[in-house]
Parts: C-alpha cells; structure tokens; sequence
C-alpha cells in the first residue's frame, strides 16, 4: 500500500474518552464499539499517518484457525512496512479505505476485502469472521499509530490456505504450541493473542 494511499483513522482522544485504548487486548461489546468506530472514523493519507500518534489507522485483523494450528504469515522484505518485515503475524489484515464506505458495516467489509485480498481459502467457509475484541500497542512505534479490531475465522480441518501476495508474505500453518516458542518473532499483536488463542481453537 503506498503511503498516499487514503485510509480510515480515528482521533486518539475520541478513543481514550470511551476507553479504548486500554493497552493489550480487550473484550469491547461489538454495537458500542461499531457505533465509536463507524461515528469517529475519518480519511486521510496514509503518509502524515505514519507519524501521528494522536491518531489511530483502524486494521481489521483476522486470526485463521485450523483445529490446533495457526495459520501464520511471515512478512517478507518487498512488504510496504519496513518496520515488520521478517516479522511472524498471527492475522490477515490492512487499512480501511474509502471504498469500504459504500457498506453500513465497514469495518465488516474492510476486514472481508482484506481477506480475500490477502489470501484464498478452499472450500470457501460457510460463515463469516466472528469479532472478538480490540488490540492496542503503544509500546512501540507501530503499534503507537494503528488499532486492530480482531476477527477470527475457524476453518475445518481438511481447508487450504494461501498467501496471494507472495512476494510479499509467506504463509504456513504452525500448531498453536509451537507458536510460543517463537515469541520474539512474533509481531507484538499476534504476541499479545498468543495466550487467548487455546480458547479459539
């Protein structure tokens, strides 16, 4: 994505004000949340974004599980963000665009784009991405500009997953207790979900 690319971000005192932005993962009711996150929401280039903390880039960020297993994404050096790259994502996500407004739900049909923008599952699913909360890191400086709203689609067990942009990413399937061994290669997102991860799978 190019940083003139123009894309959804909320202000960062709007967030506080109705707490959240507490640091981690956190369980926010969905239609409170929904009607912050669609009421707040603006647009602008993605460029300013990068360096503004008092603003927070929505991502839409779906954990893929497969029995025990993980569907995991390495992010390779021709990624845009070159502060993640080598990095191991536990979630399918991206930016909220413009075109994302033509739906009532955008935050559903940004999640639903970046999915099938990211990856391709066969079988198709028969159900939709369930939410399960937010994630905010601002110990760092990625996670201080960006806010995910965490989705997770559980798949059946004999169902293929893979990367579409693969000279951007690399994906494989891990078992979810391999996954903690690997803590330092985790981004800090899919580190903060490791730990909810045995309750979804």
């Amino acid at each position: 994505m190019s940083h003139d690319e123009i894309i959804g971000h909320l202000p960062r005192h709007i967030l506080e004000q109705r707490d959240l932005l507490a640091q981690g993962y956190t369980t926010p009711a969905r239609q409170p949340l929904w009607d912050t996150l669609t009421g707040a929401l603006r647009f602008s280039r993605r460029g300013p974004l990068e360096r503004d903390p008092s603003q927070k880039q929505l991502i839409p960020y779906v954990v893929i599980t497969r029995e025990e297993q993980v569907f995991v994404m390495e992010r390779m050096p021709r990624g845009a963000e070159e502060r993640l790259h080598g990095k191991l994502s536990c979630g399918v996500g991206g930016h909220l665009l413009r075109a994302d407004q033509r739906d009532e739900e955008l935050v559903i049909a940004g999640m639903l784009r970046e999915l099938h923008e990211e990856v391709s599952i066969t079988p198709a699913p028969s159900h939709a991405p369930v939410y399960r909360g937010l994630i905010n890191d601002d110990s760092d400086e990625v996670g201080r500009v960006h806010l995910g709203v965490v989705f997770h689609l559980k798949v059946r067990h004999h169902t293929q997953v893979h990367v579409l942009e693969t000279h951007k990413l690399k994906g494989s399937w891990w078992e979810r207790e391999a996954l903690k061994g690997e803590r330092e290669r985790l981004e800090s997102w899919s580190r903060l979900l490791l730990g909810e991860l045995a309750g979804w799978c």
